[in-house]
């Protein structure tokens, strides 16, 4: 019997949570039978310790909002609003409890942050230049805590909103009007709402730039040419490109 086959569960369980991600967990529970049989008596206990080391500090309300978002009907308009206001709530309370989910929602919680990491490390990239060059301002090398903490936000808040508010017609009815500014914009001040039009403008640049480049000459793609100065509220695939940001 090698090493391996000695290890208590429980100590096996250890070892899975210190992986990075939910994809690394895939590829670690099929490299050896222990590393299966771990998981499958602590398949919760070890998403939840992954995600809770992905999730940026102090934000781990809105990764719950987007781990329920993940899951629920979107067109069911009073669990929309329930989870808005949970969120809401979390925010005060500072909340740091999951609830039990599939394993399927932690694995596209993890995939959203793990995008969201990547994206808000390439919007700094290209903004702070900018910024110092623009106005001509002093800045240290790379962004500050709180300025991460507030790309972070808005691109979760941005993948919250995609998730509940921008669905399909053929799916069901979305929230409209004035719920949507009563239970996602209101509990904001106006400059924290206005930093997902920011992450919103940065994912306009990069999918035109993608699509340009490579959707419009696949053979599929190139018959559906996408006009980006139209309005994207009548414009289905504009819509369809910006929906969601993984």
């Amino acid at each position: 019997m090698t090493f391996i086959h000695r290890l208590p569960l429980h100590i096996v369980s250890s070892i899975l949570d210190q992986l990075d991600t939910i994809a690394e967990l895939g590829v670690a529970i099929r490299s050896h039978r222990i590393f299966y049989n771990s998981f499958k008596n602590n398949a919760q206990t070890v998403c939840r310790s992954i995600i809770s080391s992905q999730i940026p500090p102090d934000l781990f309300p809105y990764a719950n909002a987007l781990l329920e978002s993940n899951v629920f009907d979107p067109s069911n308009h009073d669990a929309v609003k329930d989870l808005l206001l949970r969120l809401e709530s979390r925010i005060k309370n500072g909340s740091k409890s999951f609830e039990r989910f599939p394993v399927t929602a932690y694995a596209a919680l993890s995939r959203d942050l793990a995008a969201i990491e990547i994206l808000t490390e390439d919007l700094v990239s290209e903004a702070l230049p900018l910024f110092m060059s623009s106005f001509e301002a002093d800045h240290a090398s790379g962004a500050s805590q709180q300025e991460v903490f507030r790309l972070n936000r808005a691109f979760m808040r941005y993948q919250i909103m995609c998730n509940l508010l921008c669905i399909p017609y053929d799916v069901g009815s979305r929230l409209v009007g004035e719920d949507i500014t009563r239970y996602f914009f209101h509990p904001f001040s106006p400059w924290v709402n206005e930093q997902i039009l920011c992450v919103y403008r940065y994912l306009e640049r990069k999918v035109a730039k993608a699509y340009d480049d490579v959707a419009a000459h696949d053979v599929d793609w190139g018959k559906v040419p996408v006009e980006w100065d139209y309005d994207a509220n009548v414009c289905p695939m504009i819509q369809w490109n910006f929906n969601g940001s993984p």
